[in-house]
């Protein structure tokens, strides 16, 4: 497969369609070995994220990530980097190192600049994630080395993301992000992904 832009986007639409799969799976709590194993796409098995890198572009894709990643430490490690839902309406997800013009805070900046929509794998418990999906970079700060990731909008609202029983089309997915949090519901799904990862069994947990 060669990297292109038409192809960026149709891989886009394969990841939100299997993230959707593991989201009837596993419900909130996605463990980490599912993520990891990626999806077929055109022959190719295509990763969703990456465990050494919070932000993530396959090799198949040209521009832009296709996910970013928050993880829980296990017990006795420090959290590298402190990335928070601010009240404001919009998690702060900080840059790759200190550098802007590192590979991967250029493909952050791609993703602001096209907004593009991504995946964000937000951990719940070391090895387990709830997946929000799209987000969108709302801006590219070069001197606070962060961005802000907003959730965007779906046709039918956000929620039709998982509820939808036909297949996800980008014509479906709005490049305008949410501007506010407010209605409480990204907040209350992370919080019941806690208490799913909790209760999760560590088979489960390290699947």
């Amino acid at each position: 497969m060669t990297p292109g832009v038409d192809n960026d986007a149709s891989i886009r639409v394969a990841a939100f369609q299997r993230v959707r799969e593991l989201e009837a799976r596993f419900g909130g709590a996605m463990p980490w070995g599912a993520i990891a194993a990626g999806f077929d796409f055109q022959g190719e098995n295509i990763l969703l994220a990456n465990r050494a890198r919070g932000i993530f572009r396959p090799r198949q894709m040209s521009r832009g990530v296709l996910s970013v990643k928050t993880t829980v430490p296990r017990e006795g490690r420090e959290r590298r980097y402190d990335d928070i839902a601010s009240e404001d309406g919009f998690f702060e997800y900080r840059f790759m190192g200190d550098d802007p013009g590192h590979g991967d805070n250029r493909g952050l900046r791609e993703a602001f600049e096209d907004q593009s929509p991504l995946i964000y794998f937000h951990g719940v418990a070391p090895s387990v994630y709830q997946a929000i999906s799209p987000v969108f970079v709302a801006d590219w700060d070069a001197k606070a080395l962060s961005v802000k990731i907003i959730p965007g909008e779906v046709e039918g609202g956000i929620r039709a993301v998982w509820q939808s029983q036909g297949p996800i089309s980008m014509s479906r997915i709005s490049v305008k992000p949410c501007r506010s949090l407010t209605d409480g519901w990204v907040t209350s799904m992370l919080r019941r992904a806690r208490r799913s990862a909790i209760h999760s069994s560590p088979a489960a947990i390290t699947a």
